[in-house]
């Protein structure tokens, strides 16, 4: 009778041990793990930054919806904390702002014009948009849409960094060309 209660026992524990290694399982799938993007390591977010850098490829205005028209603009933002070896690419866990507006760039930004469109990416959107670069650069790929097409030939868009406290930091501008209908091609 002794064995078949001891063997019962072991069960039990048997039992336990397997639940308890089941539920530690269940916390790494669910996101108690680090995250990676192509089997990079993503590093922890930061609030501050030094510097903000807006990539904006050539042909930046597409359609990427398959409809006729153009959608909106297509960028990436890239932003760094100095460190004592140089700039260091970073993740954040404030918002970013992408802001496009009409017409060219007015030579100074003191008195820019209300922007054609804004759109705000929180941090958690922001997270669903990461791109690993290279060993350690890291950035987001972003789209900013716009409720019609400009009515200019010419627009510019900024992306400003909000952190969670502090002050913002402003890309520098980057120009784009609205494609006419016969130079426009569906991305």
């Amino acid at each position: 009778m002794t064995d078949l209660n001891l063997n019962r026992g072991i069960t039990v524990v048997l039992k336990n041990a397997l639940l308890l290694l089941i539920a530690i399982s269940a916390m790494g799938a669910s996101g108690c793990t680090q995250k990676t993007i192509n089997g990079k390591r993503l590093p922890d977010t930061v609030d501050q930054i030094d510097k903000i850098a807006l990539l904006v490829p050539q042909n930046a205005i597409i359609n990427w919806d398959g409809k006729p028209g153009l959608d909106g603009v297509i960028a990436q933002v890239m932003l760094f904390q100095n460190q004592e070896k140089g700039p260091k690419s970073v993740l954040v866990s404030g918002e970013i702002d992408l802001m496009l507006f009409e017409g060219r760039k007015p030579k100074t930004l003191n008195n820019a014009p209300k922007p054609f469109c804004t759109k705000t990416f929180t941090s958690s959107e922001l997270a669903t948009k990461i791109v690993g670069q290279y060993s350690s650069l890291w950035s987001y790929s972003l789209r900013l849409p716009w409720p019609k097409i400009p009515a200019t030939k010419d627009v510019w868009m900024i992306a400003r960094y909000r952190p969670k406290s502090g002050r913002a930091v402003y890309s520098s501008p980057a120009e784009q060309r609205v494609p006419t209908a016969s130079n426009r091609t569906s991305n």
